[in-house]
C-alpha cells in the first residue's frame, strides 16, 4: 500500500498541508529546508502524487489539447512535435485528437477534452470547415487557433498563430511567372475555407501584375492530400499543359 500524505507529515515532523504544499508548489511560505526533507521522505518511500487529486485542489490538470486535422499530413506532424516538446518544456502533457478532416470528430475532440478538464486547447480546424459558418462559441477553455480563423467568444479565443497565405501564394506565382511561365495551374483546397481564398487571391494578383488574364480552368478545387495532388500533376504531365 502507497504511503498517504498524513504519513509523510508524521516522517518529516509537519503538518498534512505542509506536505500537500510542497506536492502543489504552494510552498513560498515553507523553509528550503523542510521542503528537502519533505521530498527527500517522498523520494525515499517511492511517494507518486495523484494527479486527479492535485487538478482538483489546483483546478489545473498541466495538460494541453492539440486537435489537427490529419496527423499523416507533415506540415502538422511538425506542428505536433513542436507543441509537444515545448510542453514538455514547460512541464505540461498533451493530449492529441486527430480529427480526420472531420467537423463531427472536431465537436467530438472538443467535448472529450473539456470533460478532462485540460487547461487549454490548440486547434488547428480542418479545411472542410467553413470558417464563415463554423460556430465553437460554446468551447469555454483558453484556446489558440493555428492558421484558420473560426467563431469563437472573445474571452475563449487567446489567440491565432498563421502564416502570410496570401503573400506566399503571390511570391510563388510571381516567382514562376519571372522565369518564363504563362500557364499556371492552381491546385487549391477547398474555396470554403479561408486559407484556400487567401491563397487564390495571391495567385490573382501575381496574373494581374504580369497583365495575364484569370483563367478559372486553370484553378482545380480538391483536398489538403498527397494523393490529391499527385493524380492532377499526373493529369497535366500526361495531357502536357
Amino acid at each position: 500500500m502507497s504511503i498517504t500524505i498524513k504519513e509523510i507529515g508524521e516522517l518529516a515532523g509537519v503538518s498534512k498541508t505542509t506536505v500537500s504544499k510542497v506536492i502543489n508548489n504552494k510552498d513560498e511560505n515553507i523553509s528550503q529546508a523542510t521542503r528537502e526533507k519533505i521530498l527527500k521522505i517522498m523520494k525515499e518511500k517511492n511517494y507518486v502524487p495523484n494527479k486527479l487529486a492535485q487538478s482538483l485542489v489546483t483546478k489545473k490538470t498541466n495538460t494541453i489539447g492539440l486537435l489537427i486535422p490529419d496527423i499523416r499530413n507533415p506540415f502538422f506532424t511538425d506542428v505536433s512535435r513542436g507543441v509537444e516538446d515545448k510542453a514538455n518544456e514547460e512541464g505540461y502533457n498533451i493530449i492529441l485528437c486527430n480529427t480526420d478532416e472531420d467537423a463531427k470528430k472536431e465537436y467530438e475532440g472538443i467535448r472529450t477534452l473539456s470533460e478532462r478538464m485540460i487547461d487549454g486547447i490548440i486547434f488547428a480546424a480542418s479545411s472542410n470547415t467553413n470558417w464563415k459558418e463554423a460556430n465553437y462559441k460554446d468551447i469555454k477553455i483558453p484556446t489558440v487557433l493555428i492558421d484558420k480563423k473560426i467563431s469563437m467568444n472573445k474571452e475563449t479565443l487567446k489567440g491565432i498563430v498563421k502564416i502570410n497565405n496570401f503573400e506566399g501564394a503571390y511570391i510563388a506565382t510571381k516567382h514562376l511567372l519571372d522565369i518564363g511561365n504563362k500557364k499556371i495551374i492552381y491546385l487549391s483546397g477547398p474555396l470554403q475555407n479561408e486559407i484556400a481564398v487567401d491563397r487564390l487571391e495571391g495567385y490573382k494578383k501575381a496574373l494581374i501584375e504580369c497583365n495575364l488574364s484569370y483563367n478559372p480552368a486553370y484553378v482545380f478545387e480538391g483536398k489538403y492530400k498527397i494523393e490529391w495532388g499527385t493524380r492532377i500533376y499526373k493529369k497535366f504531365r500526361k495531357d502536357r499543359f
